[in-house]
């Protein structure tokens, strides 16, 4: 009998929540809206918030549930084209597409991707021009497979960075649309961990505030902070130094002031890479810049994205850091590191399949050596 009655004031308390439910949708949307939604998608939507920690008022539960709705039917959509389910529901699963857009992709600045190279600086010698093999030498402290793959153009068949200590932790942009500073910065890392042994957390902060060519917090293009960092021989300087703020600051270091940091000595921007080149450059060379599309990426939630992600250069909205690659893997993929938190996708990361140039990742690459 006492569970009857718990059962029935269960019941009751849901249908309560429903009909409020129902009467603010009426009083915000109208009497169409209302009668979209059902008790299950209210009990869907209450359980997203719980397990993403959220909490609304009685209009932003609302308007954040009509989101919610929306992206459940696009995670469906996608993995049906995807034939495997690596979408589903991420911590921005209700939010507003324009918001979305405006917070978390950088859009592009520049009309076309535009082929460019510089030198900055003498490049240091030691290392330099190094067979595969041999700069694996320079880790002895790893144990990796340096097994060939001669379809992909006799490269190591899989090299994931992170495994020689030379790739940073994921961090978290936020609402900063800055993701072209967080890539490039990330790239530098990993270069100067290469070639100088030791791997040094770096100011994004300071190229977000400094870089002249860019946006800030709003928009910003590899190649022009490339340019910028080589044309005027600008060092970045640590984290320590320049923290992280996550928000459009003046530049915090004087015009006629030129502090000890990390400069680049070359750079290349490359455009429409040929996938087995792309490869070799992350095998030979260390971790890239690559600019994507990552509108679908909303929704990643682990596996490998081979499909549901096109690209071309009018769909680049991204930019992110490419740390390695699988070759051996039932799908061959690239390891992405992302820059929106460990919280999203795999732990921070995304994988992309090889050959296809999916999600646009071999649209535009940039790639550079360290003084």
């Amino acid at each position: 009998m006492r569970y009857i009655i718990c059962a029935l004031i269960v019941s009751l308390l849901i249908t309560t929540l429903y009909l409020i439910r129902n009467e603010l949708i009426k009083n915000a949307y109208g009497e169409h809206e209302a009668a979209k939604t059902d008790v299950y998608t209210l009990n869907s939507f209450i359980g997203y918030m719980k397990k993403f920690n959220k909490s609304y008022t009685d209009y932003e539960f609302m308007r954040r549930m009509r989101n919610y709705e929306k992206s459940v039917q696009e995670i469906r959509r996608l993995n049906t084209i995807h034939d495997s389910k690596v979408f589903g529901l991420t911590k921005f699963s209700d939010w507003a597409d324009d918001e979305f857009s405006a917070f978390m992709l950088s859009g592009r600045s520049e009309r076309a991707c535009k082929e460019q190279s510089m030198k900055c600086l003498p490049k240091r010698k030691k290392y330099q021009n190094f067979s595969p093999s041999i700069r694996y030498m320079m880790f002895k402290n790893r144990t990796i497979d340096v097994k060939i793959s001669p379809t992909y153009g006799n490269i190591p068949v899989k090299i994931d960075w992170r495994d020689f200590g030379v790739v940073s932790p994921v961090l978290n942009q936020k609402l900063c649309s800055a993701c072209w500073a967080f890539s490039i910065v990330g790239v530098m890392e990993s270069m100067v961990a290469i070639y100088k042994k030791g791997l040094t957390r770096l100011s994004i902060q300071e190229l977000i505030d400094c870089s002249k060519y860019n946006n800030g917090c709003h928009m910003g293009d590899i190649r022009l902070a490339l340019q910028f960092l080589c044309q005027n021989d600008y060092p970045i300087v640590t984290e320590k130094e320049y923290s992280l703020t996550l928000r459009d600051e003046s530049c915090r270091i004087p015009d006629d002031q030129k502090p000890n940091g990390e400069r680049i000595a070359e750079y290349a921007n490359l455009c429409n890479v040929d996938e087995k080149k792309l490869l070799k450059l992350i095998a030979m060379h260390g971790p890239v810049v690559a600019s994507v599309n990552a509108a679908p990426w909303r929704y990643y939630i682990g596996g490998v994205i081979k499909s549901a992600c096109p690209g071309t250069w009018h769909l680049v909205n991204h930019a992110v850091q490419i740390v390695g690659y699988d070759l051996t893997a039932k799908v061959p993929h690239y390891i992405i590191r992302n820059s929106w938190g460990v919280d999203f996708g795999d732990n921070g990361y995304v994988k992309l399949a090889v050959g296809d140039n999916v999600c646009g990742i071999a649209d535009n690459i940039g790639h550079l050596n360290v003084v």
